[in-house]
This record gives C-alpha cells, sequence and structure tokens, in this order.
C-alpha cells in the first residue's frame, strides 16, 4: 500500500495527454508535479493557462463505439475513468453523430479538477532542458508545441533528426451574424449523436457558380508565409488547410469538408452544388466554428473570402485560422512497450509528441502512459492492453507496428487492428467488419485487462470478478453510508457557513483513520431500488466519501462519478475501486459551489447528504437539472427525530430533512416513493442503532 513518502511522478505539459496521465497516477494514490510553462510562456496556439486547452477544433470526432475506431477508443477510456472523457461528456455541445465540447467549460472542469486534487503539485515554469536526475520517473507531454529548448535536449538526447508537420486551425464566427435566410440547421442524413437533436449544424449553401468563384478567390488570396527553414516541411494529411487540398484540384472539396450530401436546402428545391458547415463551438450556441475550414489566408483575406459563402455575408469573425508548426518523434525507433525512451528509461513520453494525431488519440497516450508509470511506482510490472482493443491497438502502432523510416503522425482507425482470426469474419467488409472488430474489442476489455492500476471493467459478472457484497437483510433496509451533512467540527457550534476548505478539512478530519468509517457495503435502500436502473448508464453519486456506493455501481456495470469535498475520502474511495477491479470517476468539489453538469446523468445518488437550509435547496435544484429527462433520483436521509437516537448522523435539527421538505424541493420531479421510516443500522462504526430516516424515488419527466 502505497504511503505518504511516495516520491511523485513529474509530468510536463498540461495540455490533454500530460491532464489525463496525472489524473490516471493519482487516481492509482500516487502523487504527481504537474509542470506547465503557460502563463509563463506562452505558444503561438494557445490563448489560456487552462490545461487541456483546444487549440484548433472542439470537436473528439465520432462518438459511434460500433462504427467508428475513434468513438471505440472514446468508450474504452470512459471505462477507464478517463477525466478527459468524463469533462467531455460534461460539457458535450450538439455536433450530430460526433463528440463536440464547449471548449472553454472543458478547460475550466479539467483545471478545477486537477488544481484541486491534493496528490497534485502545479508548477508553472517552463523546463528548459532534460528533467533532472532526481527525476526518476518523468512523463513528457508537452504535445506539438514543445519548447524549443526541450525538443532540442530531446534531438541530442535521441539523435534523431527533428520531425515536424504544420497543423492548422479553423475559423469561428458568432452566431447572430448567420444569415438564417439563406442557411439552415440540419445534420447530415438526420443524424442525431451525443448531445444533438439531428439538426445540429448550420448549412450554407453554394451554387456551382458561387462554389466555383469561391475556389478561384481561395487560391488566388494571399497565404502566411514560411521561414526558410520550414519550408520543406509537410502539413498532417487529416488537417490540411482548405486552399491546400483545393490546389489539388477543383472538386476536392466538394468531395470534402463541403459535400452536400445527406442534406435538403428547405429555402429552395435545387439541390446545393457544395455546403458550408459550422458547428456549435460553446455551450451558450453563441460561436460556430467552420468544419473543416483550417487554413493558412492571411487574417484580412480570410474575412473577404470567407464572406463570399451565402449566409456568411456579413460575418463577424470571433477566431481567425491560423497555422503552427508541431513537433513528433520517431517513436517506433525510440519508445519501448510502456513508452519509455530506450536510452534513458526513467522518461516516458505521451500525447502528441509521440505521434498520435487527434486529441482523444493524445489524451489516450496519456492515459497509458500514466497507468503504467503508477504501477511501476507501486511496484508492479506495468503490462499492456490487448491489441485488439483501440487502445491496445494504438499503442502497439507507436511502438513498433509502424515503420520507422516512414513514420508519420496517425489516427485511430481500424486498419492498425489485427486481422480477425476467424477466416468468415475476416471475409466481411463495410459495416458489418467494423462492427466486429468493436464487438472483439469488448470481448477482451470486458473479460478485464491485467495490467497497471488494473484495467477496469464495465460488466457485471465478468471473469474474475467478486459477487457484489450482500447488503444485509432487505427487510431491514439497513443503511451502510454514513451522513454528509455540513456539520461543524468539534468545539463550539458554528452557525455561520462553513467555508469548502472548511468543511475538506472536517470529513478528511472524520476519514483520517485507516479503515473505512461506515463500512465498504453499499446502502441497502440504493440496493434495493437499483433494479430501476440499466447497465452502462452513466450515475453520479454525491456527497459519496469513502465510496462504497459508487464503487458497487460500478461493480454492476454503471458508469460512475463520484463527488465528495473530502480529498482524504476519495483517495479511500479510488483504492476501493482498484481492490474491486473496477473504474470511478471521482471529483473533488464543494456541492454547495460546483459548476454541476445539466441533464449529463441517468441516475443520482443522495445517501445521507445533508445541508443547512440556505445552500440546500439549490443544491437539490442543482440535482435535479443534473438528471437526464426520464432519470432516477435515488436519496435517503435522516429526519428530525433522528436527534433521539443516538445512531449516527447530523447533531442539529436544522440539518435534517422531512417528506414535505423534500416534496417541496424536488417539486419539478415526478415522485415516485416518500416516506418516512425507521430503521436500524449496523454498518461501520459511523452508524449503528435504530435510526429515523427520509427516502425518496423520484424521476424527471420525461416530456
Amino acid at each position: 500500500m502505497k504511503t505518504q513518502t511516495t516520491s511523485p511522478v513529474h509530468v510536463v505539459g498540461g495540455g490533454l495527454a500530460g491532464s489525463e496521465a496525472a489524473w490516471q497516477l493519482v487516481r492509482a494514490g500516487v502523487p504527481v508535479v504537474l509542470h506547465e510553462m503557460r502563463p509563463e510562456r506562452m505558444t503561438e496556439a494557445h490563448q489560456t493557462d487552462g490545461f487541456a486547452e483546444l487549440v484548433c477544433s472542439n470537436s473528439f470526432r465520432s462518438d459511434d463505439a460500433d462504427q467508428n475506431a475513434v468513438g471505440l477508443l472514446h468508450e474504452e477510456m470512459r471505462r477507464c475513468g478517463s477525466l478527459i472523457m468524463e469533462s467531455g461528456d460534461a460539457h458535450k455541445v450538439p455536433a450530430g453523430g460526433a463528440l463536440a465540447v464547449d471548449r472553454d467549460g472543458f478547460s475550466r472542469a479539467v483545471t478545477a479538477t486537477l488544481a484541486s486534487n491534493p496528490l497534485i503539485t502545479i508548477e508553472r515554469a517552463e523546463v528548459d532542458g532534460l528533467p533532472p536526475a532526481d527525476w526518476d520517473s518523468a512523463i513528457l507531454a508537452t504535445g506539438p508545441l514543445t519548447s524549443p529548448a526541450l525538443a532540442a535536449a530531446i534531438q541530442e538526447l535521441t539523435g534523431e533528426r527533428e520531425l515536424a508537420f504544420f497543423d492548422a486551425i479553423a475559423p469561428i464566427v458568432y452566431k447572430e451574424a448567420i444569415d438564417f435566410s439563406q442557411a439552415w440547421y440540419q445534420s447530415r442524413y438526420d443524424k442525431a449523436g451525443p448531445g444533438g437533436t439531428g439538426a445540429d449544424y448550420i448549412n450554407c449553401p453554394l451554387t456551382e457558380a458561387q462554389y466555383r468563384t469561391f475556389i478561384d478567390d481561395l487560391l488566388a488570396a494571399p497565404k502566411t508565409e514560411f521561414n526558410e527553414w520550414e519550408r520543406d516541411t509537410p502539413y498532417f494529411e487529416g488537417c490540411l488547410p482548405i486552399e491546400v487540398m483545393a490546389e489539388r484540384g477543383v472538386d476536392t472539396l466538394r468531395y470534402g469538408p463541403m459535400k452536400p450530401v445527406g442534406l435538403t436546402n428547405p429555402h429552395r428545391p435545387d439541390k446545393p452544388h457544395a455546403v458550408v458547415q459550422l458547428r456549435q463551438d460553446n455551450a451558450l450556441g453563441t460561436l460556430y466554428n467552420m468544419v473543416g475550414f483550417q487554413t493558412k489566408l492571411k487574417y484580412g483575406e480570410q474575412k473577404r473570402v470567407f464572406r463570399t459563402i451565402p449566409g456568411l455575408q456579413h460575418a463577424e469573425f470571433a477566431r481567425l485560422g491560423g497555422i503552427h508548426r508541431n513537433t513528433f518523434m520517431n517513436s517506433p525507433k525510440l519508445l519501448d512497450g510502456v513508452l519509455r525512451l530506450r536510452t534513458m528509461p526513467r522518461l516516458r513520453f505521451a500525447g502528441q509528441v509521440t505521434g498520435v494525431e487527434g486529441y482523444v488519440e493524445s489524451a489516450a497516450i496519456g492515459l497509458l502512459a500514466g497507468r503504467f508509470a503508477a504501477a511501476e511506482r507501486l511496484g508492479q510490472v506495468p503490462s499492456t492492453p490487448p491489441v485488439t482493443t483501440a487502445l491496445g491497438a494504438l499503442l502497439a502502432h507507436i511502438t513498433g507496428g509502424a515503420e520507422a523510416a516512414t513514420f508519420q503522425p496517425m489516427n485511430v482507425n481500424f486498419g492498425l487492428f489485427p486481422p480477425q482470426e476467424d477466416a468468415a469474419a475476416r471475409k466481411v467488409k463495410g459495416r458489418e467488419r467494423r462492427r466486429l472488430y468493436a464487438v472483439r474489442s469488448r470481448g477482451v476489455s470486458e473479460g478485464g485487462f491485467t495490467p497497471s492500476a488494473r484495467w477496469p471493467t464495465s460488466t457485471p459478472g465478468s471473469p474474475g470478478r467478486a459477487p457484489p457484497p450482500d447488503p444485509g437483510p432487505a427487510r431491514s433496509r439497513e443503511t451502510v453510508s454514513r451522513d454528509r451533512c455540513a456539520a461543524p467540527p468539534p468545539g463550539p457550534l458554528r452557525r455561520h457557513p462553513m467555508s469548502q476548505s472548511d468543511r475538506a478539512a472536517f470529513w478528511d478530519n472524520k476519514f483520517r483513520a485507516e479503515g473505512y468509517l461506515y463500512g465498504t457495503r453499499p446502502n441497502a435502500f440504493l440496493v434495493a431500488e437499483s433494479y430501476r436502473l440499466t447497465p452502462g448508464q452513466r450515475i453520479l453519486t454525491v456527497g459519496d466519501g469513502e465510496g462504497r456506493n459508487g464503487v458497487w455501481l460500478a461493480e454492476q456495470g454503471f458508469r460512475v462519478a463520484s463527488v465528495d469535498v473530502s480529498p482524504r475520502a476519495l483517495q479511500k474511495a479510488g483504492r476501493l475501486a482498484l481492490d474491486r477491479g473496477v473504474s470511478l470517476t471521482t471529483i473533488c468539489a464543494d456541492l454547495t459551489d460546483w459548476v454541476w453538469p445539466q441533464a449529463e446523468y441517468d441516475a443520482v445518488v443522495a445517501i445521507f447528504l445533508h445541508f443547512r437550509p440556505p445552500p440546500r435547496r439549490r443544491v437539490h435544484q442543482s440535482i435535479a437539472a443534473a438528471l437526464k429527462p426520464g432519470a432516477h433520483l435515488i436519496l435517503e436521509a435522516f429526519t428530525p427525530d433522528q436527534l433521539i437516537h443516538h445512531s449516527g448522523g447530523p447533531p442539529e435539527r436544522e440539518l435534517m430533512y422531512t417528506a414535505a421538505m423534500l416534496a417541496e424541493d424536488f417539486a419539478g420531479l415526478d415522485i415516485l416513493e416518500l416516506e418516512e421510516a425507521t430503521t436500524t443500522l449496523a454498518e461501520g462504526t459511523g452508524h449503528s442503532g435504530e435510526a429515523a430516516v427520509v427516502r425518496l424515488i423520484a424521476r424527471r419527466p420525461a416530456g
């Protein structure tokens, strides 16, 4: 078991990969020093000092886990408790079949989670050379915008000629300036993806004459000039500037980002010759980015040329497109199978610098690097995910599957997966072929990966899994969770509201003992009512403390996020999840000022979560708002009659709840069950004896 003297792992870079690596390390109980040079030294592409800032598109691409390799990668990362995927899901915006996010909300969420974790120390300064020798374990996740000093040090160490490519950024426009007498909302083929309706893109149509004029203007417009030493640097094929695509042929864009298929113009009956699509870029829906319109046109020319597009003739730009130089290394030659530098194994690399392309792929390699480093720090031997999974296929490609002599950045795709073992399956083509790859991946991942920090599973009854704990006699519905009231610490009664640091210190003190104060078995009321839920659903457990309820739900096959104000409790929850071999996302937050997700969860579980009247109703309203339409709330709390008992719970009447109080607070939900009852608590040292409780089952209306 980890002790407080465990040496930290140093993670250099606070982008997607570095943020995910740091998160995976602390989930395993390993401390982290996270180094980020921003804002002390900015890059040519970043705008903020936030972690996981998205500098190009806001899209994580397809979320279809059955037909798209990146969608399958999403699924696997969610099962691994990915912070990047959890934050992306919490801040998604409509994007058809893709997962796109509000870039600012997403970055703020990742930053807040990492900054509030007690195992993470953040150092804002540039690492301008190789990590010092006393950093016995370091992950370099500096991304494609690695600082010149560090890049030169790596190049000298490896003896490799630097490899680089150019990457481009698409413009973002204000929705209010789009002319909807010409534009309209529709996703191709009306496909509704995560958070979408089937009408998630704004479409601007062009006739053949308008399209050819646009192409002529695009090719003639002045472009950004490169330095002499940059002129031979190639572009990444998956993110070409539109003017480079246009140079390949007049119809190239019509068969690429401007293809007019699957769309019907409501303003005129004839089919458009080409279409420019814009995708929502923030949660408010005020900003839209021009899909596939990354460009190296000069700023003034961007405004002139793009305003020739019907519907955008009065466009105002929140951000213009741009171009920046990216760096990557020859990973098949330089890295071993667990992402260590062969010539200096104390150094690991993660993210786009390893030669993966795309936000999700970058974060995925960060996830792997964090888990591998955690395993080593905990005295375990890292092992890799199976190559028949998206994670394993991507890792295998960059660490030896690709040809070192011709290595170029690569997105995850089914071409990286090994062929099907079955001869009949190898003959299948198209959609069925892709589906079989996904089925095979789930077959090995649900059976339980066995590498560092344990690969999580998500299916009840998987091989090697212990059965769920016995919740005790159903007739008594004994509670096994602690109270989560905002009660004062020992000493004189404090009537004024406690600060977040006060609450965190109070509950950290409650959980200072090595064991689990309220046991490790789930709440019996939750167990009795869990038949209302379907495995695979997303569950939010609020005030979950040491995690027994969240971990039990994860064992039943749910995707669980567990929120609590106590860092010490969440560390215990993480250890319990590791011991049970499941994935549990833990979020350290004060529920009174947390930025609550909206309509994101299939159920919220609140067991003995108590607040005083001023914040109580606000928290309860936030709980209701976090439910999807048709989703359930499962709640159990103490009533004022608990004060005559000595079995645990809040010490003051104003912290207790009644059935009438809950009916009023959750008036916007459909009340399915609401009762006050007496039960016997016999779990842990925190709750023992007869107790007075109130129980609520409610559902958010589907309409």
